[in-house]
């Protein structure tokens, strides 16, 4: 007898968890917080903070869209409807804090095979990510069930307490009761509002290091390596899609940046990093290259800056006018004297007045 109460337990209990699964499974299915089968309900307020790894994909399968900004957390800030209204487009922002060339990439790639008439892409071109293997990968762990189209797998997602607790609970339901904002590119991973900026903030999380007394060059390696991310990662998407207008720009790090390239001794190899995807861009008629590393009453400016290189929404919004104006364009004709010009200026500015 006890043996039979025993096994109906475990039966009973067996139909309880599988039912809880369901119901689990069911409002991550509903509410769907990740986008991954469609876009946000009307009904219900999603939240603009929900990580972007796991949203971007959706954003890019489910919303419409004839243009894109995208690249690290130097576009987190950009405003949507400030790109929208400057180039007459309806333009996603899908960044990817700390990526590599490559994850840019990939999601582009995804963007033009759900949507091959894009109109304009624009895109960051960070120095961190520039001297890097053209297979690398920021993070290993990524939510790969959410990017590709098998089915079977999606139950990564809507079991995913995470995506239960954290998507639907914290950010949709608590969003949707408090009635904040809808969702918008404007807002979306926009954390402008979250940081304060200055002097103090950038020394806060910026240790000088000891000065260097080698002056780094980049080798054959460094070059090769180079090349081979700029050309798979960059170029290959570039010219398969001709008609689309890629505006792309190197983000304006602060001087704070540029005196740990000091006491390193990596300005030279930082600049002829630079000089390399330049050269191997503007041979191209669909790509806009833009730097605002010549733009120096900004770089210097540490008001601008919550550490050495995040700006505030303020440095967005400019980047967006200055580049609508053509201002800080690098061409055929001007490349040579931008390289010796910035060269000229970081390599002879006084550092040690930043800690008077």
């Amino acid at each position: 007898m006890k043996d039979i109460t025993s096994k109906s337990w475990v039966i009973r209990f067996i139909i309880g968890a599988f039912i809880i699964l369901i119901i689990c499974g069911g409002i991550v299915f509903a509410i769907d917080p990740y986008y991954h089968y469609r876009v946000p309900n009307n009904s219900l307020i999603y939240s603009v903070g929900v990580n972007q790894r796991n949203a971007n994909n959706g954003i890019i399968k489910h919303f419409k869209y004839n243009a894109v900004i995208t690249g690290t957390s130097m576009t987190d800030n950009f405003k949507a409807s400030q790109f929208d209204d400057m180039y007459d487009v309806v333009s996603i922002k899908i960044p990817f804090e700390g990526a590599s060339f490559k994850e840019i990439n990939d999601n582009l790639e995804t963007v033009f095979s759900i949507n091959p008439d894009i109109e304009i892409v624009m895109r960051s071109l960070d120095l961190s990510s520039i001297n890097c293997n053209a297979d690398a990968m920021r993070y290993d762990e990524y939510p790969e069930y959410l990017y590709d189209n098998r089915i079977i797998n999606d139950i990564n997602y809507l079991l995913d307490k995470r995506a239960l607790f954290e998507g639907c609970g914290a950010n949709v339901i608590m969003s949707t009761v408090r009635k904040r904002p809808y969702f918008d590119f404007d807002n979306y991973s926009n954390w402008d509002k979250e940081y304060r900026y200055g002097k103090e903030m950038v020394f806060n999380t910026y240790g000088r290091p000891k000065k260097n007394s080698i002056i780094y060059e980049l080798s054959s390696e460094d070059i090769a390596r180079i090349n081979e991310n700029i050309e798979k990662n960059v170029i290959d998407l570039v010219a398969a899609h001709p008609n689309t207008r890629f505006i792309m720009f190197f983000p304006p790090y602060s001087i704070c940046y540029w005196d740990g390239c000091n006491c390193g001794g990596t300005i030279s190899e930082t600049i002829q990093m630079q000089q390399i995807v330049i050269e191997r861009l503007i041979g191209y008629e669909n790509i806009e290259l833009y730097s605002f590393f010549d733009d120096f009453e900004l770089i210097c400016n540490l008001d601008n800056y919550r550490d050495i290189a995040h700006y505030c929404g303020d440095v967005n919004s400019y980047i967006l006018e200055q580049i609508n104006q053509g201002q800080h364009r690098i061409t055929k004709d001007n490349y040579e004297e931008y390289i010796s010009k910035i060269t000229d200026f970081y390599n002879n500015y006084d550092y040690d007045s930043l800690y008077d």
